[in-house]
């Protein structure tokens, strides 16, 4: 090439560029250069060598910066990505329980495209195995399947709460290399499902080749998997839930003893899946033991055989419960055996009925899936057996008081008007339904607190008020019958010397029954019908109804009691126990609804625990829920019982502050931010409600307030 030629090139390096490429412009650079040097022109060559390192240098800073772009474009791609995955689950969890397998499917979908996996599993523990509730990708062919906790990565990281990594399975002794080599899987990571202190499920990515999980992935898939965790939680206390009330609204609509039988076989089988039933009942007639008295089937299943089989031996329950993983465990039973064997049942559970203290009979649900040992669904069926046993000895009492049938009518009555209300509404419908079909001036319910007193907890007829306690060791009539656990009637108060001649002349009431109410062998309460009219014992048929209403009282608080309970768990936060978001979201408008009606200022404040992550990655995650448990615990006991802590979510918590105006409730956030332990600080935004806005803009400026805190440096209080 002449110098004329390389000139007139190098007017238009860019060219050459866009069209040759870097290397084809070194290489024509490079040739041309030697042929001068080779033509004695030294000068123009070692000057085109010189362009020729400074262009290659240039070419390698704006490659390596062309890169270094390429690579932030495709971090902030990911994490875009990331973010919106794990935002979709979000809103799709946040549906409820009823969209419960597609938010698993969701989670364990999206789990598998953020880290480029080839499966994921959303493992749910059931007893003494881990069952794939949801599956996706290579794992897809895999739902419902059943892995034992034992000996399995999953299991190891359900029972250590931690997650697990498995890069090659090939030279992994915690997994199967076998099995795994069949499948063709290497490698994989397992992320616990946590709700509160314990375990209760596991997310598991799948890779076909050695996959190195990073800490990105890790925290991803911890968010999903905590999501899922939060979900299955829920669903599971819902489930307890509407089972309890299914049960319960058979027994109270049944108008047949057969038909309380039945409804409460399907009611229990659907709710929990199960497909075939019996109940079997001791008329101490049978030499054979219990008698099946009735049977339920699932449409789907054939179990006639089974359920009809004249021979079948009856179960025999001893010392409790017995979960019968496969029927061919039943190996004194060959009858029974043989008759499962033929429509398919596999696992079955009989537990015993009891009713006034003794077992009257077994209540028997089977399945054709093959379920390990689970201790809520045990706990629940053994909740049926118990209502189910109080509804039989309600029934064989109706059945020997014929006489009586227009009270009885009424104790059906009041089961029916226990079974409508709520839990916090059932002692007082108790009194008042008695006090209706009865006629007595006043009935009274006492239970004992915990200081060991005797409190009115329900009355109706205004002589006794609700609250009125007999203390402890301070003899009285109630007291009697509470110890004795003997019910017992007075005629005539005024000449009966256990009798308090002040409560007598203050009531002007004269005849008493008071019977005890007993719950699983132990007396709970006391259910006292009094009248200011001299009357018999038996009058009206009242001293064998009292028997009646007794068991009736004592069926509907635990029911009542039961509910309560369960609707509490489902609205507490287990790790802290304060009320939960769902309990918040539920209160905060009741909560200004009431200052609406009345005038009273109404304040709201956000806490945000300060560098919380960088806590829990310094302490570790078991510290950072000792942090949450200390904070709410401090906090609560500065707080009044009219106000409303929350935990909010994550580190967030949130309280509402009736009767408190801005600057009141600054002061009241001071006093919560002094209350943490030493080391650690809070974040606390505050927002006085003005009258008119609605719940989500009030918390909405609250939050805003917490913004503005944290970027004034944190450990402060901001109001809106």
């Amino acid at each position: 090439m002449s110098p004329a030629a390389l000139r007139q090139l190098l007017r238009h390096p860019l060219m050459v560029l866009r069209h040759a490429g870097p290397v084809a412009v070194a290489i024509l650079l490079a040739l041309d250069a030697f042929g001068l040097a080779r033509d004695g022109n030294v000068l123009p060559a070692a000057g085109i060598v010189v362009v020729l390192a400074l262009l290659g240098v240039r070419m390698l800073d704006l490659r390596r910066a062309e890169r270094a772009r390429r690579a932030s474009e495709a971090s902030v791609r990911d994490a875009a990505r990331r973010i919106a995955a794990v935002a979709q689950a979000q809103a799709v969890i946040g549906t409820g329980a009823r969209e419960l397998l597609p938010a698993m499917r969701l989670v364990a979908a999206n789990a598998c495209d953020i880290v480029g996996a080839d499966g994921a599993v959303v493992e749910i523990a059931d007893g003494e195995d881990m069952v794939y509730r949801a599956a996706v990708g290579t794992a897809a062919s895999h739902f419902n399947r059943r892995v034992p906790i034992e000996g399995s990565l999953s299991g190891r990281a359900l029972r250590g709460g931690r997650t697990l990594h498995c890069v090659d399975a090939e030279h992994d002794a915690r997994v199967n290399a076998e099995a795994c080599r069949l499948v063709g899987l290497r490698s994989m990571i397992c992320v616990p499902l946590r709700h509160g202190p314990e375990a209760i499920g596991v997310l598991k990515v799948l890779s076909a080749r050695p996959h190195a999980f990073g800490d990105r992935d890790e925290r991803t898939l911890e968010l999903l998997a905590g999501m899922a965790a939060s979900a299955v939680h829920r669903a599971g206390t819902e489930h307890q839930l509407a089972a309890a009330h299914a049960v319960v609204g058979a027994l109270a609509a049944a108008r047949t003893f057969d038909e309380g039988l039945l409804g409460t076989l399907e009611a229990l089988g659907r709710r929990l899946g199960w497909e075939a039933g019996a109940v079997w009942l001791d008329d101490g007639l049978s030499p054979g033991g219990p008698r099946r008295v009735a049977t339920w089937q699932a449409p789907e299943v054939a179990a006639s055989t089974y359920l009809a089989a004249p021979g079948l031996a009856a179960p025999r329950v001893s010392g409790g419960p017995r979960w019968v993983q496969r029927m061919a465990d039943l190996g004194d039973d060959p009858a029974r055996v043989a008759a499962a064997a033929g429509c398919g049942l596999t696992t079955a559970l009989f537990v015993p009925i009891p009713a006034g203290g003794e077992v009257c009979g077994v209540l028997e649900i089977a399945t054709r899936a093959e379920h390990t040992h689970d201790g809520r669904q045990l706990e629940l069926v053994a909740t049926a057996a118990t209502q189910l046993g109080e509804f039989i000895r309600r029934r064989r009492l109706e059945d020997g008081a014929a006489v009586h049938l227009a009270n009885l009518e009424a104790v059906v009555e009041l089961s029916r008007a226990l079974s409508r209300v709520s839990s916090e509404e059932a002692r007082a419908v108790l009194c008042r339904k008695i006090r209706a079909f009865t006629g007595v001036t006043q009935v009274a319910l006492q239970e004992p607190d915990h200081e060991g007193a005797l409190v009115v907890t329900g009355q109706d007829g205004g002589l006794i008020p609700e609250g009125y306690r007999v203390p402890a060791g301070e003899p009285s009539l109630t007291r009697d019958v509470f110890e004795a656990g003997q019910g017992r009637f007075v005629a005539d108060l005024v000449a009966d010397a256990g009798a308090s001649p002040q409560f007598v002349e203050l009531t002007g009431l004269r005849s008493v029954h008071l019977q005890p109410i007993i719950r699983d062998d132990r007396v709970v309460g006391v259910l006292t019908l009094s009248s200011q009219q001299l009357r018999a014992e038996d009058a009206g048929g009242l001293g064998l109804l009292m028997h009646l209403l007794a068991a009736e009282a004592a069926n509907g608080l635990a029911i009542a009691d039961l509910v309560q309970a369960l609707d509490a768990r489902a609205r507490t936060d287990q790790l802290t126990g304060v009320p939960n978001r769902r309990r918040w979201d539920e209160e905060l408008p009741r909560e200004l609804e009431r200052a609406r009606r009345t005038g009273a200022p109404f304040t709201v404040g956000i806490l945000d625990l300060d560098h919380f992550k960088a806590y829990n990655d310094t302490h570790g995650h078991p510290a950072g829920d000792r942090l949450l448990r200390a904070a709410a615990a401090g906090w609560s006991e500065r707080l009044r019982t009219t106000d409303l802590l929350a935990r909010y979510g994550g580190e967030e918590f949130a309280v509402a502050l009736p009767g408190c105006d801005a600057g009141a409730a600054r002061q009241v956030a001071e006093q919560l931010r002094a209350a943490l332990p030493e080391g650690t600080t809070v974040s606390i935004g505050v927002a006085a409600w003005d009258g008119i806005e609605d719940a989500e803009a009030l918390v909405a400026r609250a939050d805003a307030a917490l913004y503005r805190a944290k970027g004034e440096g944190r450990d402060r209080v901001a109001v809106a």
